[in-house]
Order: structure tokens, then sequence, then C-alpha cells
């Protein structure tokens, strides 16, 4: 498939008014700022290597979505794979710093993070249940040598 340079051109142009991308900039910027906030509540220092993953990720997204819009292949799943991944983390770090978070989300999202290394680390796909995931470790257990 051959892409044509002045439809490219015309697609990247229309980057600022999309409203998905617009959204993804903004939950982008503002994970960073919570993230910042965090650190300078655990006196911790703001490292660079966030604000590099994040400014990665921008341009992934930003470089990428013309290019998927033309195709017309998975653009829309690429930023909003990003978009619940950045909202996660916003409500993550919103909790840690203290602010109020409803009941329902903390719950889900402790529960997502209990299960988090509830599974075998070694678990090959052969191994699994017909089920398709791993079974849970049982607690106590060393893990085998």
């Amino acid at each position: 498939m051959q892409l044509d340079n002045s439809k490219l051109l015309e697609a990247f142009k229309a980057l600022p008014w999309n409203t998905l991308i617009q959204l993804f900039i903004g939950l982008n910027l503002f994970d960073l700022l919570v993230g910042y906030a965090k650190s300078l509540k655990i006196k911790e220092r703001a490292g660079y290597l966030d604000l590099i993953a994040h400014f990665s990720v921008a341009l992934l997204v930003v470089g990428t979505y013309p290019y998927l819009s033309l195709i017309g292949t998975g653009k829309d799943t690429l930023v909003t794979f990003y978009l619940i991944n950045y909202a996660i983390s916003i409500v993550q770090g919103l909790a840690e710093l203290g602010i109020p978070v409803p009941e329902g989300v903390v719950g889900v999202l402790n529960k997502l993070k209990s299960q988090e290394g509830n599974y075998k680390q070694d678990s090959h796909p052969a191994d699994m249940p017909k089920g398709g995931k791993p079974e849970p470790e049982e607690k106590g257990q060393s893990p085998p040598k």
C-alpha cells in the first residue's frame, strides 16, 4: 500500500482538532503532574525517566495516529489503550496523595493490584488450564527451585 504524502500531511495538520488526541495529551500531562506531586509528597526526586516515558508515549501516539488513520486500522484502539492506562494511573496517584476517590473505584483498583502478584511467574501456556489463565499460587508456599 502506498501512502499519499499530501493526505498524510493533512492528517498531521488535523491532529490538534482531534478530540481523542486532545484528551490523550491532557491525561498524559495530568498524569505527569500527579506523579510529580506524589514525588514531592514522599520527598523523592522526580526522575527524568518519567518525563522521558511520557514524552515517548506521546510521540509514539501522535506520530503513528495519522498513519493508522490513513491505513484505516486501530488508530482509536491505540489511543484508547493509553487513555485507560493514564486514567488508572491518575486515580491511583490521587488516592496515594490522599485526595478522595470514589470507594468503588478504589475497590476495583485494590482488587486489580492484589491479583497482580497472585499468578505463577514461571507459568507456560502449555501448563495453563483450559480457561487460559494460570492457576493462582497458594499463599505460604515458597516458589519452586
